[in-house]
C-alpha cells in the first residue's frame, strides 16, 4: 500500500440526527439506486459530498478539504477536515516561490526539483512534525483526518440535506 492510500482517523466527533426517518431514508436510497442503475454506495457517497459541501459553506474556509461520513443505520454524521502530511524539506521557501513566479513570467521552464515541492497551504497541508503529535504513525503523503466540531443546530440542517439529496434525482 502506497502512502497515498493510507488514511488516519482521529477522535472524530459525531452527531445524531433523530429527525431522520431511517427506514424511509434507506428505502429512498435503494429506490434512487435502482432507478439510476447505480449502487446504493454511490448514492450514499453523493449524500456525504452534499453534507460536506453544506458544512463547508456554513462553517468552513476557502481551500479546506472537508469530508462527511454518514451512517444510515444510526443517523450519525461525522465531519473532518483532511490535510496532506508534508515534510518541512519538501515545502517551497519564499525564495523558491519567487523564482517560480519569475520563471513563469518569462515563459521559462520550472526545474523539476521545484515542481516536486509543495506550495504549502495551512488549510490543505500539515507539517509532519505537527501531524506526528496527533498520530505517531503518520508519514509524508498520508492524509490526516481531523475532527471538526459540529454546532448543535447543524444536526437539523444536515438531516434536511441528507433527506433532500436522497429524494432528488441523482445524475
Amino acid at each position: 500500500m502506497g502512502p497515498w492510500e493510507r488514511t488516519f482517523n482521529l477522535s472524530i466527533k459525531t452527531i445524531y440526527m433523530p429527525e431522520l426517518d431511517l427506514k424511509n431514508f434507506k428505502s429512498a436510497v435503494s429506490q434512487i439506486a435502482d432507478e439510476k442503475g447505480i449502487s446504493a454506495e454511490k448514492v450514499m457517497e453523493t449524500i456525504e459530498h452534499a453534507l460536506a459541501a453544506a458544512y463547508k459553506k456554513d462553517y468552513g474556509k476557502k481551500g479546506q478539504n472537508i469530508e462527511a461520513e454518514f451512517d444510515p443505520e444510526t443517523g450519525e454524521a461525522e465531519f473532518q477536515k483532511v490535510k496532506e502530511v508534508v515534510e518541512e524539506d519538501n515545502i517551497l521557501t519564499e525564495d523558491e516561490k519567487d523564482e517560480i513566479k519569475e520563471l513563469k513570467e518569462e515563459n521559462r521552464e520550472v526545474p523539476q526539483e521545484l515542481k516536486d515541492k509543495v506550495w504549502f497551504n495551512e488549510r490543505r497541508h500539515i507539517k509532519l512534525e505537527e501531524a506526528k503529535e496527533q498520530d505517531e504513525d503518520v508519514e509524508p503523503g498520508d492524509e490526516l483526518k481531523i475532527s471538526l466540531e459540529t454546532p448543535e443546530d447543524y444536526r437539523r440542517i444536515s438531516a434536511q440535506t441528507a433527506k433532500q439529496v436522497s429524494m432528488q434525482k441523482i445524475k
